[in-house]
Order: C-alpha cells, then structure tokens, then sequence
C-alpha cells in the first residue's frame, strides 16, 4: 500500500520516486502511450563525471531499445489500441510501496572539499554501499472515475484556452453541425480550493463535486471530443475537473468557474455520431 513501511523494519530509510503527475515530462509520455525513461547524473560528481555517466546511460539505453524494439513496439501498440471507455481510470494517485520487503539500494558517499574560491562543496567519492530500504517506486490510485463516450465543450469564448491547449496536445476535435437534446452529465461543484502558493505563476485549483445525469439541449458548433482513439487516456486526464494537473488543476477555466460555479464540459456515455 502506499501508507507507512510494514511493522518490524519500519525504521529504515525509504527511497521514494517523483509523484505521478504528467507535469513530469515521462510520466506525460506515457498518457500518450509511449515509454519514456529519465536520465539524471549524480549531484555532487564532477560536471565531467556527469556527462560521462550520462552518455553511457543514454548509449545503454539505446542498445537495449534497439534490441527489444519489438517488444516495446507490441507494448506500445497494445496501449494505443485498448479500448478505454467505460473503464476506471485514475484522476489522484499517491506513491506506493513498490515490494513487500526491503530492497537494497546503493548509496554513495561525499566529503567536503573547496573551490578555487573557498567556498565548500560536496565531492563524491568513489564509494558505492549497500543499504536496505523500502522501495516506494510505484504509483497506486487513490481516486478512480469512469471514462466516458465523449467530452462536450460548448461554443463560447471563454472556453477558447482549453480547445486552444487540447490542439496543442493533438487530442481530436469535432463540431457538432446541429443542435440536438441528449443526455449528458454535468459535474456539480460542492466544494473548491486555490493552493495559497503559486507553482509557475499559477495558483492550483481542487474542485470537490459530483457528475450529475440530465437531458439537455446541446447547441449546434459545441466541440466533441470522442474517447475511441488512441488520444482517450490523455484527453480524460486534461478534461476530467478532479484530476490532479489537468486543465482545472492549472487554473485554465477559472475563469469560467469564478462566474457562475458550474463546470462546464459535460460528457456522454453514450457515443455522439
């Protein structure tokens, strides 16, 4: 699970990775099906142990990819061609406990040197050690939610940066040529947040809420977003309101939420053809 480390060992370290939002580049790759892997040098080598241990990385990982590339493209291949609607995908995830026993992880050392200036910095020694820790390598889904048939954005201005943001990502979009009564869903805002701290000049926002089914009239130019193709995974994170970097995350519609408290994409469950 992704709580504490099981009873008995709960006192060593714990290594941990990154958290699984897409703002991390490989984990936005992998929304897009493909695989993507993150090459990071050691901080305290030299700037020339670096970028020897990096070439070395990326060279390996070349080689390994070239011979496993029909591996990796049968992989890819199942990810671009499963179908997803209906499915639950995750919207919030926490980092979890990726094995249930400590695994070794090697550690390295550093002492205290001083430049040319006097200043001190950590150099690395060549010291590699051994030490058992708990894993936390995984991400494991603390929110699911059901992906829909489609997305429905409507015709106004405001809602401009989302389809502006969405052709950025390559997601498909259609206009709906003339009005029509469905039933759609609509998410009910109960609750919302604004993060008092900015990150890169945005103040996140958390919406709490409820999809909520009726029968509306959809007028004729709103944008639909089908979830059959291979852009589904990505397009269902961008657009869902409760997904944790997603459009809503990033403060994109405040402007719409600031007006009138509605969300104002709906989804269907059932396909608009």
């Amino acid at each position: 699970g992704g709580g504490g480390a099981p009873g008995g060992q709960a006192n060593l370290p714990r290594w941990s990775t990154f958290d699984s939002r897409p703002r991390f580049n490989n984990n936005y790759l992998g929304l897009r099906n493909r695989i993507a892997i993150l090459s990071e040098a050691f901080a305290y080598a030299s700037f020339e142990d670096r970028i020897a241990a990096t070439l070395y990385f990326v060279q390996e990982t070349v080689d390994w990819a070239e011979a496993h590339a029909s591996e990796i493209r049968a992989v890819v291949e199942i990810a671009e061609t499963r179908p997803l609607v209906g499915t639950q995908l995750s919207v919030r995830n926490r980092i979890a406990l990726t094995h249930p026993e400590p695994v070794d992880i090697l550690m390295g050392a550093v002492e205290t040197r001083y430049n040319a200036a006097g200043r001190p910095y950590n150099h690395r020694l060549d010291v590699l050690t051994p030490t058992p820790m708990w894993e936390y390598g995984s991400f494991e889904s603390t929110e699911d939610e059901t992906v829909p048939a489609a997305y429905i954005i409507p015709p106004v201005q405001q809602l401009q940066p989302v389809l502006d943001r969405l052709e950025s990502h390559g997601v498909p979009m259609r206009t709906l040529d003339a009005s029509r009564t469905m039933v759609v869903e609509s998410f009910r805002i109960d609750s919302t947040s604004v993060a008092a701290q900015p990150f890169q000049s945005v103040n996140e926002r958390t919406l709490w809420g409820a999809w909520v089914e009726g029968e509306q009239e959809i007028p004729a130019r709103t944008i639909i977003i089908s979830m059959d193709g291979p852009h589904a995974r990505l397009a269902f994170y961008l657009l869902e309101p409760r997904a944790d970097d997603g459009f809503t995350d990033w403060a994109i519609l405040d402007r719409w939420i600031d007006g009138d408290g509605a969300f104002p994409i709906l989804r269907s469950h059932t396909p608009i053809l």
